[in-house]
């Protein structure tokens, strides 16, 4: 009987346990702001011949009704392991050789749209400043704080040895782990495929959206 009346407690105790956890990892879930959308939006892999006319595709792709963006990434949100990171120097609001590890993007435009990700001063990359694809760039919230940036837009980061102008900043978005600190970000532009086709659907018919995909 002893032995019954221990089994039994035991098993109340991994119980209740299991029910806290559960609990516990619902309200991160519910209280977390990850920042960035993934509702009804598709992550295509770019490993084939899809990648190599991607301009064309895109433009192919937003011809559909049912489809209302359609932008390029190198990384899909949650995925870790696949952010590239450089150390960035002459830097202002670095002195001397310093530097500073910063994680990289490469995006399309419309990644902001796509993604929902809020602009929070200056602008996101477009088609009609000609100049973006090699002079641009995007960062978080995280680096101007890091950098300790009163006025952020103009400044200039060193990209691969490439000078690049700030024109915006993202607020700060969870690209991967939630469990994940948020680092400094910086977003570079291309009108080649990265990693991925993100592309986003329009609210109604999700179905017949798919199809147009297919």
């Amino acid at each position: 009987r002893k032995v019954l009346i221990t089994f039994q407690l035991a098993v109340s105790i991994a119980l209740i346990a299991c029910t806290l956890i559960i609990q516990n990892q619902m309200a991160l879930v519910r209280d977390s702001r990850p920042g960035v959308n993934q509702k009804q939006v598709i992550m295509i892999p770019t490993r084939n011949e899809m990648g190599k006319e991607y301009m064309a595709l895109r433009e192919k792709l937003l011809a559909y009704s049912g489809i209302e963006f359609v932008t390029t990434s190198s990384f899909e949100p949650g995925e870790p392991g696949f952010i590239t990171f450089f150390s960035a120097k002459n830097v202002e609001g670095l002195t001397g050789e310093e530097t500073m590890v910063m994680d990289g993007i490469d995006a399309g435009f419309d990644f902001e749209k796509t993604f929902e990700l809020h602009v929070v001063h200056g602008r996101s990359f477009a088609e009609a400043f000609t100049t973006d694809l090699e002079q641009a760039v995007m960062v978080n919230e995280t680096a101007v704080r890091s950098l300790g940036w009163e006025e952020p837009l103009g400044k200039t980061i060193n990209v691969w040895g490439t000078p690049r102008r700030v024109v915006g900043v993202v607020e700060d978005f969870h690209y991967k782990s939630l469990k994940e600190e948020i680092v400094p970000l910086v977003i570079t532009p291309t009108d080649k495929a990265s990693r991925f086709i993100a592309v986003s659907l329009a609210s109604g018919d999700i179905a017949s959206s798919l199809k147009q995909v297919e």
